[in-house]
């Protein structure tokens, strides 16, 4: 899909369907949503995975604003 979607724009010029820029953009910031909960522990302990997605979680539901934040700055 990724393939088919970068190939269209360099080739073609064609735009895909917004269904499809959605579906990236929500990809993306899953992505920097897992990277912000699951990389800082793992930088300076070492823990099981379930340990740091328990702990990510937590800090998701404990402060929600601040890690969303931390997401879309990993984006930008």
């Amino acid at each position: 899909m990724v393939g088919n979607f970068a190939s269209g724009l360099m080739e073609d010029g064609t735009l895909p369907a917004p269904v499809v820029w959605v579906m990236l953009a929500l990809d993306f910031f899953l992505a920097a949503l897992a990277a912000t909960l699951l990389f800082p522990p793992l930088c300076y302990q070492r823990q099981p995975l379930a340990q740091r997605v328990q702990k990510g979680l937590t800090l998701l539901v404990q402060a929600p604003l601040r890690t969303l934040g931390a997401t879309l700055g990993l984006l930008l």
